[in-house]
């Protein structure tokens, strides 16, 4: 469900689920009731916990591997993969605390080991935002004494971890709509020529937030940024998000002055005759796709495309371009809605169809040749209904199989983008995951998140052998020896001919 920027409601149960309450809307909520406690964040097999005094974060804490103090210095190159395992072993015998063996050994220095907890910390904190299927919990409670405590605003932390997500899916289900238009939130008082200020914005946000005037739409933004789409549009969601900018209309203060959380909340006079509401934009887009559905077994390609026999191909490919934008399935993704994601997806492959047909200059004067003619030699027919028990589970297999292509093609991005659609609308899919985490480990500094998400597999199907191995390779490839040699076994136990977790173990020595 996306994000009612014109309604002034934070208000949401402190335990529920995260598919139905971002983290982002959860953390303002946490500030806005100013509460002391613990958040703890569960997507098995992995929980996180977050930690706030008064509503801000103070402090956090994680169950992964993955998040190990360890693990995050040497992923981060303060310390290397021998280093580690020496502090690892001297942690055994001496019983000593892990910083302490670090700076007793030289590794790293009392000011450097500070610096690095505090970065450990905010790291936990960060990943959060990657976690959008689950369960989630807050409990009022007196926190212990923690060695490490930060100092970050609610609202750097939101905007920082939105800017870290991955999964686009993640971002489509929240964000403004493209016809949406924005402008700089008055109540701020922020010159422009500051950026976000306490945001820290980089050049190339900075840049995309002078864009945004109360004239220019999102998508019209998004454009002239010059930008990658997906990270211009994760800009604008953030900011929208915690208040640097609010939808066209009449800003009101905050009630805590100088809270930009308080400042987006409380917006309400909207001009809805310039910017169409979330449910407007909704309703008129499943109206065209019911349309356009309905006339495709009477529509011919040229029909389809808006072109005739003197379009030239430039102007074949405007239109083919504005067509899969305006009908791309990705639009209805994030919507519970089988029959709308089937119909779209008729649509976006017959007019994918139509154009491959126009790109061949031989093909596309014969059809236009055939036109007046007893009968056209391309017909166009609905195609063919697949029964309704069966639309989710042949959309799933569909991505799926295209997520394989992109991985065998080396685009390890699109695959990644495919499984993670793949394991959000099937959580059970113990092969999904796998190769989700295949894909990622694939992607430079993805380790962390391919181990976590192998992680997943295994917990769904503890007994596959290869899920073991896979997650053996990847400890290897991270220089963690001892831990790959255990999921070399436990795989070998289960396939004693499993060729790769004896190529590992030989690897190993």
């Amino acid at each position: 469900m996306q994000e009612d920027w014109s309604e002034d409601s934070l208000e949401m149960p402190l335990t529920g689920n995260l598919r139905e309450y971002s983290l982002p809307r959860i953390l303002l909520e946490i500030k806005r009731k100013g509460v002391t406690g613990t958040l703890s964040l569960t997507s098995p097999p992995v929980t996180k916990k977050i930690y706030f005094d008064k509503g801000a974060p103070v402090f956090a804490s994680s169950a992964s591997d993955g998040d190990r103090f360890g693990e995050m210095l040497v992923r981060a190159g303060k310390i290397t993969t021998q280093q580690h395992e020496k502090s690892l072993a001297l942690l055994k015998t001496t019983g000593k605390r892990y910083g302490e063996i670090l700076v007793a050994l030289g590794y790293i220095t009392p000011k450097e080991l500070v610096g690095s907890a505090k970065y450990q910390v905010m790291e936990i904190m960060y990943s959060c935002f990657q976690l959008d299927d689950g369960i989630y919990e807050f409990q009022e409670e007196v926190l212990s004494s923690q060695e490490i405590t930060l100092t970050i605003s609610m609202e750097k932390l939101i905007y920082e971890g939105i800017k870290r997500l991955e999964r686009k899916a993640a971002v489509q289900k929240d964000m403004p709509h493209p016809d949406m238009v924005f402008k700089p939130n008055d109540a701020y008082g922020i010159p422009r020529r500051n950026g976000g200020g306490f945001l820290d914005l980089n050049a190339e946000d900075s840049r995309i937030l002078s864009l945004v005037d109360g004239e220019r739409t999102v998508r019209q933004v998004t454009e002239e940024a010059h930008a990658d789409s997906f990270e211009a549009m994760k800009t604008l969601y953030g900011l929208a998000f915690v208040g640097v900018i609010v939808q066209k209309g009449t800003a009101k203060k905050s009630a805590e002055a100088g809270d930009p959380a308080g400042a987006a909340g409380d917006e309400s006079c909207m001009e809805s005759e310039k910017t169409p509401s979330l449910s407007e934009v909704h309703n008129d887009l499943v109206k065209r796709v019911e349309d356009l559905y309905q006339q495709l077994k009477s529509m011919g390609p040229d029909e389809l495309l808006q072109v005739d026999k003197r379009t030239e191909l430039p102007e074949i490919k405007r239109s083919y371009y504005r067509l899969v934008k305006e009908f791309h399935p990705d639009r209805v993704y994030h919507i519970d809605d089988n029959e709308l994601k089937y119909k779209i997806t008729a649509i976006f492959d017959t007019i994918t169809k139509a154009y491959k047909l126009f790109l061949d200059e031989v093909k596309r004067r014969e059809y236009f040749d055939s036109l007046g003619k007893p009968s056209k030699p391309h017909s166009w027919k609905e195609p063919d209904r697949p029964p309704e028990n069966v639309t989710r589970e042949i959309l799933l297999k569909e991505m799926f199989q295209r997520g394989m292509e992109e991985f065998k093609k080396g685009n390890f991005w699109g695959a990644v983008d495919l499984f993670k659609r793949v394991t959000s609308e099937d959580p059970q899919s113990a092969r999904a995951w796998n190769y989700l985490s295949l894909a990622l480990s694939k992607v430079p500094n993805k380790l962390k998140e391919s181990e976590e998400t192998l992680l997943k597999a295994v917990a769904l199907d503890p007994s596959n052998s290869e899920y073991l191995t896979n997650l053996g390779l990847i400890y290897l490839k991270a220089g963690l020896k001892l831990r790959a040699k255990k999921q070399f076994e436990k795989a070998l136990r289960l396939d004693p001919d499993d060729m790769q977790a004896k190529k590992g173990l030989q690897e190993i020595g």
